[in-house]
């Protein structure tokens, strides 16, 4: 029987998903390949961007533990609007005894993969963890720029005291929209006759130079966050 690790699960199931599959709509909507997130800078395997809202996928394959699991599920279900964990058979057990109600199970068998359990919105994320999606730079566009001698710890701060769950959940999607739409159309294009890992690289934003923080599949480098 062949065993699929999660970088070659990660490339069916963009593929899942751009066929229309957990709502998402390829025509307006984008993916982010492990963008960076929390207090910590760790990253999401893959993350739906819409108008609509946030979807976290955490991809847990054979060869993957869930010792983590619980932990970042903790932390998805803080950042994200709706959060599911795409995996292998030998999980589907442990998972659900570690998952909560409103977090989506997605099973992947024989090379395809089906909902067992959708994921529910959440309906109160922690504004800490949203601003840390967001850069500096729009961060003070938020609170003025007369904090711009802080460093981005202490801006995010600030934004959390000043600015509503509501605004700034608006303000994280349009930036994050901005940043991966773009990537997301040249991903289509070029992938029209077949897709590889090798390509999903191309939903991932790149990072400035000797910026190490949140390892990743990807070897990306120079972009200014």
């Amino acid at each position: 029987m062949k065993k699929y690790y999660a970088e070659s699960i990660k490339v069916d199931l963009i593929n899942w998903i751009c066929d229309g599959n957990l709502g998402f709509d390829k025509t307006d909507g984008a993916i982010a390949n492990e963008p960076l997130y929390g207090p910590k800078m760790r990253r999401v395997d893959l993350l739906l961007i819409s108008a609509s809202g946030l979807h976290a996928l955490e991809i847990k394959s054979e060869k993957d533990s869930l010792s983590r699991l619980s932990e970042q599920i903790s932390e998805y279900t803080q950042t994200f609007d709706k959060t599911s964990v795409v995996l292998t058979k030998n999980h589907l057990r442990s998972a659900k005894s570690i998952l909560p109600r409103n977090v989506g199970i997605i099973l992947f068998e024989d090379n395809n993969f089906t909902e067992i359990r959708p994921a529910n919105c959440i309906k109160r994320l922690n504004k800490k963890y949203l601003a840390t999606l967001l850069p500096k730079s729009v961060l003070l566009q938020l609170v003025g720029t007369q904090y711009k001698k802080n460093d981005t710890f202490q801006v995010r701060e600030i934004v959390v005291q000043k600015v509503s769950l509501l605004k700034l959940k608006k303000i994280v999607i349009q930036e994050l929209q901005r940043k991966y739409r773009r990537l997301f159309q040249y991903y289509l294009l070029d992938t029209q006759n077949g897709s590889t890992i090798d390509d999903t690289c191309m939903l991932t934003l790149k990072m400035p130079m000797g910026f190490h923080l949140g390892s990743s599949s990807c070897n990306v480098s120079s972009y200014e966050y």
